[in-house]
């Protein structure tokens, strides 16, 4: 039988004097309440009921086993109001249902069609780049993703005036999303915002009705979506189409370009990891940039990229509102409270982690991955609002490291601050400058 006493957790004098922490690096607050407390903590935000759930079962619970008792929780409910009704912001039936018609649009066959543009967007920003020139690596990311996320949406056939306006969309919709409080909501009710919303909409809409007229048999995302049919006939209308797309360029590229940021960072921090990426790198590509059919090949390659989301998840927590009491531990969560899942504070546990701060892509050899719990390691989420772009994120992350790490290293470059910016996601706070070093040896 549940007990009706809450878990252990901070007092209320200890929160208030631990205010500012929990706002400005909420990473290390949640971690330290995981050490002092345990894996099941009661801790209170004004009227807020919150508990926090380390134990990779209870993630499991939370995500999978019992996930009906959960909704999407307040961190992404400025989400309706940026991008609208689609799978990051709906529950229930409306979620299932569109997850049913993305579903095939994620499917591995079709996602391998990607590659290409991966690669291609991949060696245009590796040409790009000097020996020992200073650069932004986030930013460089940044671009770098969007180019690949446009024109997979949308085909490799946008006119460069759209696919300009589309770009524009997206960083605005990302300022949006993915600041602080009080800047977002200056952004959602400004003119300009509105501006560039409404424009884009109106273009977005406009290849909408495009692709619905043109019976060519188009590979791009949107084509698909516009294509997918649900088990009754039914089929997305042309607003949730809209809204899903807006939601795949800011989720997929936010967080991708964000990953691939602190894994060049990590990799400069760990030379022998890195000697290590570039030894693999040298012998399955030699002297050809990669393709698709090398990413099996590329193991190590995807190895320094778990460990590079295992050590930095691009989402640091998974919150929940909570819909129906749940049992934990002969604890009752009341409904109404709010569940932190994190993926920051379960990667960085040493039961599963053994010297969690330590970078060691080997952690993710299979037979070392098998010995773990399934939910010590969740960077995607779980369950049926699992990521429904993990493939695309993982082959697109694989590729770029693979066409830029056969050319180049990176050395993070002196007198900068390297700081966390717990949004959403985690950004490097003043981005990250890099020096660029051309690799003249075999794994050098």
């Amino acid at each position: 039988m549940a007990s009706s006493e809450r878990p252990p957790g901070p007092s209320s004098s200890e929160l208030r004097g631990r205010r500012r922490e929990f706002v400005e690096t909420p990473t290390e607050f949640l971690a330290d309440l995981q050490r002092m407390f345990g894996d099941v903590v009661y801790f209170r935000t004004g009227l807020r009921e919150n508990y926090l759930l380390s134990h990779p079962d209870h993630v499991k619970d939370v995500l999978v086993t019992d996930h009906a008792r959960f909704h999407k929780g307040p961190a992404l409910a400025d989400g309706r109001t940026l991008v609208g009704e689609n799978l990051f912001t709906i529950e229930d039936e409306a979620h299932r249902r569109h997850r049913r018609l993305m579903q095939p649009a994620f499917q591995w066959d079709r996602i391998k069609g990607y590659g290409e543009i991966m690669v291609d967007e991949a060696v245009k920003m590796s040409a790009s780049f000097r020996d020992g020139e200073t650069r932004d690596i986030s930013v460089d990311m940044a671009h770098l993703t969007l180019g690949v996320a446009v024109r997979a949406l949308f085909g490799t056939d946008l006119p460069p005036e759209t696919r300009a306006r589309v770009t524009e969309f997206v960083r605005v919709l990302l300022g949006g999303w993915f600041g602080r409080g009080g800047s977002r909501r200056a952004t959602i009710e400004g003119e300009e915002y509105q501006r560039v919303m409404e424009e884009t909409a109106a273009i977005v809409d406009e290849l909408v009705r495009e692709r619905r007229e043109d019976p060519t048999e188009r590979t791009d995302l949107l084509s698909l979506l516009l294509r997918a049919r649900d088990e009754d006939g039914s089929t997305f209308t042309d607003r949730e189409v809209r809204d899903e797309i807006a939601a795949l360029i800011a989720a997929g590229h936010e967080t991708t370009s964000n990953a691939l940021t602190w894994t060049w960072y990590l990799l400069a921090q760990n030379p022998s990891a890195e000697r290590w990426m570039h030894e693999q790198i040298d012998d399955v590509l030699g002297d050809r940039d990669p393709t698709v059919e090398d990413h099996e090949a590329l193991d190590r390659v995807s190895m320094v990229f778990d460990e590079a989301l295992r050590a930095i998840p691009s989402i640091w927590a998974i919150d929940r509102s909570v819909v129906a009491d749940h049992q934990v531990d002969g604890y009752t969560i009341p409904e109404g409270a709010v569940v932190f899942t994190s993926p920051w504070v379960t990667h960085h546990d040493p039961r599963w982690f053994p010297d969690p701060e330590r970078f060691e892509p080997e952690r993710f050899e299979p037979e070392r991955r098998r010995e773990r719990p399934r939910f010590s390691y969740f960077p995607f989420g779980g369950g049926l609002r699992m990521c429904v772009g993990q493939p695309f994120a993982v082959l697109e992350a694989i590729l770029i490291l693979a066409a830029i790490g056969r050319t180049w290293r990176f050395r993070v470059a002196p007198d900068q601050t390297i700081e966390l910016e717990p949004l959403i996601t985690l950004r490097p706070k003043h981005g990250l400058q890099v020096v660029v070093e051309r690799r003249t040896s075999t794994g050098g």
